[in-house]
């Protein structure tokens, strides 16, 4: 059986999607229910990362400005004349919400990014941050590492 189920109001709230089409759980329930209904395949990726990439970027692949995400955003959840939502609509609104957050959320994102890198595991906050932000912290670790290689030289 599994711990959360589509009927919960709030059952969308406990699954973190990244730009990838990837899934992460952010409890116990929420990860044991990816696992038992092996929502993490290839082939579930690979269709929301489709719906992602067509909701998120334009067609020179370039992402939309934040304006126009935040107009998707406002429409995303709508349902159509039979009351259906559009596929993965859950999936694009997180990542969306997550391309969209602040600065000081960036700031906790490096933080719990350093925990990670340090051996922290259990990394259930992370939420997705924009190609940019991820190449800046990518490049500021680089440079950190570097730095950290040059002091132990000229302590050696």
């Amino acid at each position: 059986m599994i711990p959360i189920t589509p009927l919960q109001e709030d059952c969308q709230i406990h699954f973190i999607y990244d730009e990838f089409g990837g899934i992460q759980g952010d409890n116990e329930d929420a990860q044991k229910d990816i696992d038992i209904l092996n929502l993490n395949c290839e082939w579930l990726q690979k269709r929301r990362n489709a719906a992602i990439e067509g909701a998120i970027y334009d067609e020179d692949y370039e992402l939309l400005p934040d304006e126009e995400l935040k107009k998707y955003l406002a429409t995303i959840m709508c349902t159509d004349a039979n009351g259906r939502h559009s596929e993965f609509c859950f999936v694009i609104k997180n990542v969306i919400e997550g391309l969209l957050k602040t600065e000081t959320d960036f700031e906790e994102y490096l933080q719990l990014f350093n925990l990670k890198l340090k051996g922290w595991k259990n990394l259930k906050k992370v939420r997705r941050f924009s190609r940019k932000q991820l190449k800046m912290l990518r490049k500021q670790n680089a440079t950190t590492k570097k730095d950290k290689g040059k002091q132990s030289k000229i302590g050696s």
